[in-house]
């Protein structure tokens, strides 16, 4: 096993595929992914996106619309993402089981994934889709290595009716391909000479992940892919896998501020249109006493002037037609509001009621509350992809560190229901408040109404509880045990 730098896996964990059976992989993925169109129309609008948000050509209103959309998504997904650490805790059914521990070794997998928290951000804004791969090497005897890597969704193919499979982007610089000594010299050179040449000193690699039929045999495949050819493979590679999400877990989906961008044309149209009219009605075409063919017509759009038959001598002015103004603007207005509700950026959520004055951390506990595609996204992003890849992880330290360490106890779990945790803390503190409550106390020895006190300490989630009540329940054992010789000497 071999981790390479900019690879988000690593390389000899699994089969090595023979080179004259590669063509076997590369015939399988083509048949598995042979039309990929509603992928590529997600990584086209999302250019679209892209290109909208700084390019002149789209005009001053749409930039301006499109950056107020992407700062307003991107400011509350990172709020929400980085909240997930300070609501992110290990549970167990047993009060004796340590959790502080093993949440400070999980929460440092989250905050790998978090370093790259603005790319899946950024990813998540510009094509509606995010995803992570995940992969893992376990050596007996050993603590398992476990890579967690954000995987570009620019143009990611996943495919949601069967989770798990997809294939994706990586990009190699000049240096990157030079180490990559696992490839045949000839692809290695191949790849070497194919990032010198482009302008951005990269190449595009292609990289597919998941189960694939080969010679009707059904394994678990990674597989490279250079000009549509897979250059090497792996089979058998059971601990990697990738995992994807978007607003809709469709393959169609799209950039969530898509809708933005249309409206934001529509509005540049629609003030084309009023300018156009008024420059009409300020500059009419005149007419006169000469002949009248569209060639002339033509010709009078381009002098402002057009000739008539003989009727008589005085200039007479064409004016357009009566255009509604008002009802333009609204029906431009009404959209660009529909626009905005539909990404989830109305000004309950942004915090920008009339009136009000509220701090930027202010509007993100509003928006926490606020219904709208954007809070939507961000939990899926929690609840369906960071949390879930937690869990995973818990469950490779639980099997891998069983005969090494009891950190990984198999009663921890992640807890993901933060909303049932507080009920049940409210039902516990109005039980405290009862006087059975002072019955029950009374009828224990100082070492049961301590593991007891720890036990709700713990269910209220107050930090430092373990090592605390570890030290109180050793001196009170140990004074127990002193009175108790005492007892016997006297």
């Amino acid at each position: 096993m071999e981790q390479y730098e900019g690879l988000p896996f690593f390389i000899g964990t699994g089969v090595k595929v023979q080179q004259e059976k590669l063509s076997g992989v590369q015939n399988a993925i083509y048949r598995r992914f042979r039309n990929i169109n509603d992928w590529a129309k997600r990584y086209t609008r999302g250019q679209c996106v892209k290109r909208a948000i700084k390019d002149d050509k789209a005009g001053a209103v749409q930039n301006v619309n499109m950056m107020y959309a992407y700062n307003a998504y991107y400011k509350f997904l990172h709020q929400s993402l980085l909240s997930l650490k300070d609501s992110f805790r290990i549970s167990t059914s047993k009060f004796q089981v340590d959790i502080e521990r093993p949440t400070s070794i999980m929460k440092s997998y989250l905050e790998a994934l978090q370093l790259q928290n603005d790319l899946i951000i950024d990813d998540a804004i510009l094509y509606g889709c995010a995803a992570i791969l995940t992969d893992v090497y376990l050596e007996p005897g050993q603590e398992p290595q476990i890579l967690l890597n954000r995987v570009k969704s620019a143009k990611l193919v996943y495919d949601f009716e069967q989770p798990g499979v997809g294939c994706f982007t990586i990009r190699i610089t000049p240096e990157l391909a030079y180490k990559y000594t696992f490839l045949s010299e000839y692809r290695r050179m191949q790849l070497y000479n194919r990032s010198i040449s482009d302008a951005e000193s990269v190449a595009e690699l292609r990289v597919f992940v998941g189960e694939l039929v080969v010679n009707n045999k059904l394994d678990n495949y990674l597989a490279l892919i250079f000009n549509r050819q897979v250059i090497y493979a792996e089979r058998n590679r059971d601990l990697t896998y990738l995992r994807a999400v978007s607003i809709n877990d469709k393959n169609d989906d799209y950039s969530p501020i898509y809708t933005a961008m249309k409206a934001s044309e529509l509005s540049r149209d629609t003030y084309k249109l009023i300018f156009d009219y008024n420059e009409e009605n300020v500059n009419p075409i005149r007419a006169g006493a000469f002949n009248l063919d569209a060639t002339a017509w033509e010709e009078a759009k381009r002098t402002r002037y057009l000739k008539l038959q003989p009727i008589g001598t005085e200039l007479q002015t064409l004016l357009p037609g009566q255009l509604d103004l008002a009802s333009l603007i609204t029906v431009q207005e009404n959209i660009q509001t529909l626009a905005q509700q539909a990404t989830g950026l109305n000004e309950y959520t942004l915090g920008q009621a009339t009136g009000s004055v509220r701090t930027l951390g202010e509007a993100m506990m509003l928006s926490d509350s606020a219904s709208g595609i954007l809070n939507i996204l961000s939990n899926k992003i929690k609840q369906q992809l960071m949390l879930p890849i937690l869990e995973d992880v818990l469950e490779i330290l639980k099997i891998a560190t069983e005969d090494i360490t009891d950190i990984f106890d198999e009663s921890l779990h992640i807890d993901v229901d933060i909303a049932k945790d507080q009920q049940e803390v409210q039902v516990l503190m109005n039980l405290i408040n009862m006087p059975m409550f002072g019955a029950v106390i009374q009828g224990l020895d100082s070492t049961q109404a301590i593991q007891l006190f720890r036990w709700i300490l713990e269910k209220l989630h107050i930090t430092g509880t373990a090592s605390v009540f570890d030290a109180l329940i050793e001196n009170s054992n140990n004074n127990n045990n002193n009175n108790n010789r005492s007892v016997r000497q006297q």
